[in-house]
């Protein structure tokens, strides 16, 4: 697979979060007079094509004697009337064909039994949404993760009308700030944030775009849309996003536009604009015990703390290169780790912004594209890069350790995320277009590491251990095959 094809950003959904069985998409009547105002427009372009055409075969046009005779022998089958003539003799009659026919109705009971098990989501799956783009066709596939039996599929997908740069779930629904469900956001290359409803197959719309273009039933290029943006929105491209964990109707996004924004997604608005960097944000994220603080980093190399309460206290500090990512750690919400396009990976404590960095970290020899901690194992951090390798670290009293690296078969690795409600279960997204999940547990030295740190109980009886720290793995969906355990 060619690297025309890649896997930008993924995210998963809190177990629960998913109906059973989605919806199916329905119309609404607005949408189809839109629809039928659109194939109004394409119909009259296709008239005037037609006129056009009209109009050119009046030339006349000299006609050869050979085709003249294939004519007149066509002309003996009276082939204008073919449609009017008698018919070969029917196999059966109508009367054969029952309405009440019992076959038929548990044939179609049957097809449908089936339709809705295959869609149906069950309670052990996990769910997966990745933002993938194939040369310039962009899309959100929705994958299903079954870890007893370590499957892994493609359950629907969404089509996207720009390149997708990165996502966050949310369960706020944009049409009703009380109703809770199973949504995410999408930001791209457009100034516009989509908001999705993944519970829903077949959707065509998003249910709310934040910022963008103004709607407009001309046709909308870029430059249109770019100079009728709506009010409070992004000006370009829109690179982070981060839902607030305690206002659950909140969502930042960082921005090619050098800014900050803070959204009421049930209002649909933009509440508040952040200038402090000076060059584009490529990374946000709320603080994980504060509603009101969150982290910044940008490619002006500097990252920022801001309560959002009192933007002009925010404080900085510098990095040695270009920001890829920065989070904060779950289990010490004081400290946050950032990755830049050098490689390296540097810890710092709010507390102390101005001092040097709790550690600094070499850990590609390429740029750390992704960060992400395990929400139930203290002080266990993966990190990935376009060195084409996963690696897991244990950072422990800011004495960071390498207890494993993989390479994953994906090519270069864009981004990673542990699962919160499995906290070994890691996911990777490649350049080569490819989702690949890893139960890290599998592994010798993490097992040795921070089997004993977990905050929830894992039993460690079905797990192949794996003695070699960097294994190529046999599928996309896993590392090893677990043991089959006589209670699976």
């Amino acid at each position: 697979m060619s690297e025309e094809s890649m896997l930008t950003a993924l995210v998963w959904v809190p177990k629960g979060a998913a109906k059973l069985v989605p919806d199916q998409f329905e119309v609404s009547e607005e949408e189809l007079k839109a629809m039928q105002a659109a194939a109004a427009i394409e119909e009259q372009k296709l008239e005037q094509k037609r006129k056009a055409m009209k109009e050119s075969s009046r030339q006349p046009v000299p006609v050869d004697e050979s085709m003249a005779e294939a004519d007149d022998g066509l002309a003996g089958l009276n082939m204008d009337n073919y449609d009017e003539e008698d018919s070969l003799p029917a196999f059966g009659n109508d009367n054969d064909m029952e309405e009440d026919d019992p076959y038929l109705d548990v044939d179609e009971a049957n097809d449908s039994e089936e339709e809705i098990e295959d869609y149906t989501v069950k309670k052990s799956d996990a769910m997966i949404v990745c933002a993938s783009t194939e040369k310039e066709f962009s899309v959100l596939e929705v994958y299903l993760y079954d870890e007893s039996t370590e499957s892994l599929y493609v359950h629907h997908d969404i089509q996207l009308s720009a390149f997708p740069l990165c996502l966050e779930w949310m369960e706020v629904d944009p049409r009703d700030a009380n109703a809770k469900g199973n949504f995410v956001a999408v930001g791209s290359f457009l100034p516009g944030i989509e908001i999705w409803n993944l519970d829903v197959m077949d959707v065509l719309e998003p249910v709310a775009v934040l910022g963008g273009g103004k709607k407009s039933n001309k046709p909308m290029t870029q430059k249109r849309m770019m100079k009728d943006l709506k009010e409070g929105s992004h000006t370009a491209a829109v690179m982070s996003l981060s839902a607030n964990v305690f206002k659950r109707n909140i969502l930042a996004s960082g921005s090619a536009d050098n800014t900050v924004k803070v959204w009421d997604v049930s209002e649909n608005k933009c509440m508040y604009t952040y200038s402090h960097h000076s060059n584009k944000v490529q990374s946000v994220k709320w603080n994980p015990v504060e509603a009101t603080v969150f982290l910044s980093g940008g490619y002006d190399r500097t990252v920022f703390v801001v309560d959002a309460r009192s933007p002009n206290a925010a404080v900085h500090t510098n990095v040695s290169a270009d920001i890829e990512s920065v989070i904060w750690n779950p289990h010490n919400p004081f400290l946050f780790v950032a990755s830049t396009e050098d490689g390296l990976v540097t810890c710092h404590d709010v507390r102390m912004m101005s001092n040097a960095a709790l550690f600094t970290l070499s850990a590609h020899d390429k740029a750390t594209t992704g960060l992400t901690f395990s929400h139930a194992v203290p002080d266990m951090l993966a990190t990935c890069s376009l060195d084409k390798t996963v690696k897991i670290w244990d950072v422990a009293d800011n004495k960071p350790k390498c207890v494993a690296s993989k390479q994953m078969n994906i090519g270069k690795v864009l981004c990673l995320s542990f699962y919160k409600d499995s906290p070994f279960l890691l996911s990777a997204g490649g350049s080569t277009g490819q989702l690949a999940v890893w139960d890290t547990l599998e592994n010798k030295g993490v097992q040795h590491a921070f089997s004993k740190r977990v905050l929830v109980p894992v039993s460690l009886e079905e797990y192949q251990i794996e003695d070699n720290e960097s294994i190529t793995p046999e599928t996309n969906s896993s590392s090893t095959k677990k043991k089959q355990s006589k209670n699976l």
